[in-house]
């Protein structure tokens, strides 16, 4: 046997026995937004899960800024050993280079994708100043106010933005767009009256259309929730071009061992299948699906493509 088979034999055993042992200390799972928002809600309930798995902490770091460039670039530039991970929502993966042009970090080349974790569709929302009771008339008063109505974003280029741009095109008014730094902050302000509209994931707006703190006008998914029956889907309202759902993902830095990125696959997928997870997320309108990471990458080039389309569509741009 020649010595540089014998070394490579020694170092896929490494690879392996690493692998396996891992994690012996504790995980973090950044999440590129502020808390409160979806992505931060499942970062959360899956490090909760894995720690019960792995019998380590397992931390939740939030990191928001440059519309998810901060906390990704961290992740693309970490040692790639599986203590820090990714939750991302679309827009730092896809539409980001899209929209801005220029990353300190490569998507596709910078990040492995381990698992996809499901889609989610969101809420059009309205803020408690606007009296508005259907989409009908929140169109009427858009129209009667040009230009006065705010709409709030988790951040350019994410789900939230290409609705609201989306919607707004597609319904002839003018509203303005107010991007946030993450769901979190958006929320609060939408709570508060200083942005009167927002498109947002299910989960995370769920507590306060049950509360009647906001009013739910539309829901972005094929048919109607049963969590909130009452709540029409974007079609029955006259806009079916809105219909499209968020994707959440789990992400590595590339370079990241094939054996650790199995076993990375393999526990994630492990932690989506219980029942609180599911439970939490399935009520509130995801579809969870798990695929593996060349499953994952090859999704990831097809929502790029089509990422480019839709912002043509949509109209939205950087401010």
């Amino acid at each position: 046997m020649s010595r540089l088979v014998l070394a490579c034999l020694i170092f896929v055993v490494c690879q392996i026995a690493r692998a396996e042992d891992f994690p012996s200390r504790p995980v973090r799972v950044v999440v590129a937004n502020p808390p409160g928002g979806t992505a931060d809600l499942i970062g959360r309930l899956l490090a909760k899960k894995l720690g019960e798995m792995w019998q380590q902490s397992v931390i939740v770091d939030n990191r928001g800024g440059g519309s998810g460039a901060i906390g990704t670039d961290l992740v693309a530039k970490a040692i790639p050993n599986g203590y820090t991970l990714l939750v991302s929502a679309p827009g730092p993966i896809t539409t980001n280079a899209i929209l801005f042009g220029k990353l300190p970090y490569d998507p596709i080349k910078d990040l492995a994708p381990v698992t996809l974790i499901g889609f989610i569709p969101s809420l059009l929302m309205i803020g408690p100043t606007v009296p508005s009771k259907s989409i009908a008339e929140l169109v009427a008063l858009a129209k009667a106010k040009p230009g006065k109505l705010n709409y709030a974003s988790s951040g350019l280029g994410n789900p939230s933005h290409l609705h609201g741009a989306m919607f707004s095109k597609a319904a002839g008014i003018d509203i303005v767009h107010v991007p946030y730094k993450g769901g979190g902050p958006a929320l609060i302000d939408l709570l508060a009256g200083h942005v009167e509209i927002m498109f947002n994931p299910v989960p995370a707006m769920l507590p306060f259309v049950q509360s009647s703190r906001l009013r739910a006008l539309a829901v972005t998914s094929t048919q109607r929730l049963a969590v909130i029956p009452n709540v029409p889907i974007m079609a029955e309202s006259g806009f079916p071009q809105i219909g499209s759902t968020a994707w959440y993902g789990v992400l590595a830095p590339a370079k990241i061992s094939k054996p650790l990125l199995r076993k990375l696959h393999t526990d994630f997928v492990s932690a989506l299948a219980a029942p609180e997870i599911r439970e939490a997320l399935v009520s509130g309108g995801a579809e969870l699906v798990s695929s593996s990471p060349e499953q994952f990458a090859e999704f990831i080039r097809r929502e790029t493509a089509e990422a480019r389309e839709l912002l043509k569509v949509s109209g939205a741009k950087r401010e």
